[in-house]
């Protein structure tokens, strides 16, 4: 069975009621049962005619005309994922509002009426960010795309945007540089919003934003009700947000009064390594004192590429338009024998822009966080350089790699802002020193390696870990949107943290519809 596109309109008949469910059985139902005995024949029809008479002349034109070809809906959504995806959907629902978000979940968890079908499996899609497969589609079962809730609304009168979650960083940056502001976000232009702050995205603005979930926030509730929720006394879900998978919401942000700032990238040849990681050593150190500033440095190789080695790059970005003799790069400035300079004065969005990934691969990740240890650094550098060398003599051609490794900081003082501001569940309040957010990366072409380059990456991790074990420096945190399947990021959040997260699941999802129903990603239940 192809996959379905469900409309706005099919959802209204959906919450009409008449909506039947078949009975669940012990047994995991079938793709094709679940998508039929929820969706089918009001939903995701085969054939415009299957759509019900009893709806009216006018609702059954209103169907029909929405309902197409997955092939066709599918080419007007606003964004495909941006990494290749799994197998599709046998259902894809189109949601534009959060009315209807919640429509759909109320449909998958109980029909629409009273009758629950709890062997009836969906995922969440909102832009895409984690590479890991299943964790924002699902094949045996129905996907919720968020594709058309992409809006950005900027309010000057209250210094607040409105960002939708089907939206992508780039069209956020460019709506808002029309008004002269921006907001803190992704560092690529196609990563999707999803719930920005609320699970820490990498940013250009890092040093001076706070590790936190927005002010104000629309959530999904039991039975598919929504819920809106600001601070309160009592257990609330919002410092729980923190590493939420599954719960779309327009987000509100207050920008920064600017949409242009300076920096840039600056390339070097794998000879200019060691310098490279002894300047972010410094940078890192000093960060809480360069609130403006960022530092994100690299190491990418791509196979066929005619390079033997890897080449290194930095990307500085710095808020407050600091000329290139700022204090806080000019080690990354003085590093001699540069053979890319990139450095001025430019918005977000082409900065943002600058710093994407080709798409269209499978794609393989692994995090880790250590505290900021020179050797812990060029370890892992030199074991990446052994990585790189065993995919070309494993594989040959056919793997069709690029492989990057990253170091990003996180300081001390973003853990001190956190706590004042309400604190979240990551487990960093207690953090006294700077770490060092690394992610391990390889995007492929060939689909039948996937095995082989997890495992791969699994191992080349875990040798880091273990080296800067040996060190004293190692740390339990793991950033979720980077972490592989084979890592548990909520472990790291502490046991304390675990339980405030399952309490609020209790509250707000007491049948559990998030841990059992949608099975992409990380699970508190796993934990």
């Amino acid at each position: 069975m192809k996959s379905q596109a469900l409309s706005a309109a099919s959802l209204t008949a959906l919450l009409a009621g008449t909506a039947s469910v078949a009975a669940a059985g012990s047994r995991a139902a079938t793709p094709d049962q679940c998508v039929r005995s929820i969706f089918l024949p009001w939903l995701c029809p085969l054939d415009h005619s299957l759509v019900p008479q009893q709806y009216g002349p006018h609702g059954n034109a209103a169907l029909s005309s929405s309902h197409q070809r997955p092939s066709t809906r599918r080419s007007r959504r606003p964004t495909g994922p941006w990494t290749t995806p799994s197998a599709p959907p046998e259902c894809i629902v189109l949601p534009r509002s959060a009315a209807e978000v919640a429509a759909a979940v109320k449909a998958l968890t109980t029909g629409g009426n009273a009758r629950c079908t709890p062997n009836c499996q969906f995922a969440v899609r909102s832009a895409g960010h984690m590479a890991n497969a299943g964790a924002n589609n699902i094949h045996a079962g129905v996907t919720i795309d968020l594709g058309y809730m992409n809006s950005t609304v900027y309010k000057p009168e209250q210094s607040i945007a409105s960002v939708g979650p089907g939206a992508r960083w780039g069209s956020v940056y460019t709506e808002l540089a029309k008004s002269e502001v921006m907001v803190a976000g992704g560092r690529a232009s196609t990563v999707g919003v999803g719930r920005p702050a609320a699970r820490r995205r990498q940013l250009l603005l890092r040093g001076r934003v706070r590790l936190r979930v927005p002010r104000r926030r629309q959530l999904r509730g039991r039975a598919g009700r929504r819920l809106r929720r600001r601070r309160q006394p009592h257990l609330q879900p919002r410092p729980a947000l923190a590493p939420s998978r599954a719960a779309p919401a327009t987000l509100a942000s207050s920008p920064a009064s600017t949409s242009t700032l300076w920096g840039g990238t600056v390339g070097w040849a794998d000879a200019g390594s060691a310098a490279v990681i002894k300047a972010m050593k410094n940078f890192a150190d000093s960060a809480g004192d360069h609130q403006d500033s960022s530092s994100i440095d690299f190491w990418t190789f791509t196979q066929g590429s005619g390079a033997t080695e890897p080449i290194v790059i930095a990307a500085l970005h710095s808020t407050a338009g600091v000329p290139a003799a700022a204090p806080q790069y000019r080690e990354f400035l003085s590093i001699p024998n540069n053979i890319s300079y990139a450095m001025r004065k430019d918005s977000l969005v082409r900065f943002t822009d600058e710093l994407e990934v080709p798409r269209g691969s499978y794609n393989s990740w692994q995090a880790l966080a250590f505290k900021n240890d020179e050797a812990v650094m060029a370890f892992a550098i030199d074991s990446y350089k052994q990585l790189m060398k065993e995919f070309e003599a494993e594989t040959g051609p056919s793997l069709g790699f690029t492989t990057q490794a990253m170091f990003q900081p996180l300081s001390a003082h973003q853990f001190a802002q956190a706590a004042r501001s309400g604190g979240n569940v990551l487990g960093l309040a207690d953090h006294t020193e700077t770490l060092i957010m690394f992610l391990g990366m390889t995007a492929y072409k060939d689909q039948a390696k996937k095995a082989y380059v997890d495992r791969k990456m699994a191992a080349w991790v875990a040798s880091i870990k273990e080296f800067a074990k040996s060190k004293g420096a190692d740390d339990e945190y793991l950033f979720l949107n980077y972490a592989g399947l084979n890592q548990s990021p909520f472990k790291g959040y502490g046991e304390a943290n675990l339980k405030f997260m399952r309490d609020v699941a209790v509250r707000y999802d007491p049948k559990q519809v998030f841990q059992n129903r949608v099975p992409g990603g990380f699970k508190l239940k796993n934990a």
